[in-house]
């Protein structure tokens, strides 16, 4: 529960709760059909919802845009493959701030392309280790 305020109060102080609900979650009658938003060599994105974009990495890692009156976040930035910045800012017109969930690599793996980034400091141990290239590189590699 905690993580989940957590989250609430930080996208709530970036003005990215438009059309959020935090409380309970009900399934939705039937849910809105996926549309493909873009594709490359190294990234395919869908919209999943009115402001939320799932992105897919070459390495099968999922990250989220979500965007907001003010600002929108990206929730992840996968292994740090391709150029994912110039990726999402073809998605929108708003600031990005980039939010972890947490630091492996498959998830922190990106952030060096972004000035904003939010990540819970017990985890900056781990992120060095994570975005070391070598790890990435491994990582890669045992994906394919």
């Amino acid at each position: 529960m905690r993580g989940k305020k957590l989250l609430s109060a930080l996208l709530i102080g970036l003005g990215l709760t438009a059309g959020l609900d935090f409380g309970n979650v009900e399934a939705a009658e039937k849910p809105a059909p996926i549309q493909v938003v873009e594709t490359t060599n190294d990234f395919h994105s869908a919209r999943i919802d009115s402001n939320i974009v799932r992105i897919r990495d070459g390495a099968g890692d999922l990250m989220y845009l979500v965007e907001g009156k003010k600002y929108a976040a990206l929730i992840d930035t996968g292994v740090g493959v391709g150029d994912l910045k110039s990726y999402v800012e073809r998605m929108t017109d708003k600031p990005i701030v980039v939010i972890l969930t947490h630091a492996h690599v498959d998830h922190a793996g990106g952030t060096a392309q972004f000035d904003d980034v939010f990540m819970n400091q017990k985890d900056r141990f781990l992120y060095v280790q994570h975005t070391m290239m070598n790890n990435r590189v491994g990582y890669v590699e045992a994906c394919n």
